[in-house]
C-alpha cells in the first residue's frame, strides 16, 4: 500500500483533528473535514482506526510517561 503523501503542514492539520477528535473538540465543521479525510483513502481509514483505538491510546500515553522518566 503506498502512503498518501503529505505535506507537513497537511500533515499537522490531520494531527490536529485526530487529537480534536479523540479530546471530543471539533466544531461540526472540522468533525466534517475529518470525516471526508478518513473515507478519502484505505490507509487514512486504518490510521484514523489506530490512532483513535482507546487501547492504543493507553499505550501510547504509557510510553511517553516511560520516556519521561
Amino acid at each position: 500500500m503506498n502512503l498518501p503523501d503529505l505535506s507537513d503542514e497537511k500533515a499537522k492539520h490531520i494531527a490536529y483533528l485526530l487529537n480534536g477528535f479523540i479530546t471530543e473538540t471539533l466544531s461540526a465543521t472540522e468533525m466534517d473535514e475529518l470525516v471526508k479525510w478518513v473515507s478519502d483513502d484505505k490507509y487514512n481509514s486504518l490510521l484514523f482506526d489506530q490512532m483513535t483505538n482507546p487501547q492504543n491510546i493507553e499505550q501510547m500515553k504509557e510510553e511517553s510517561k516511560n520516556k519521561s522518566e
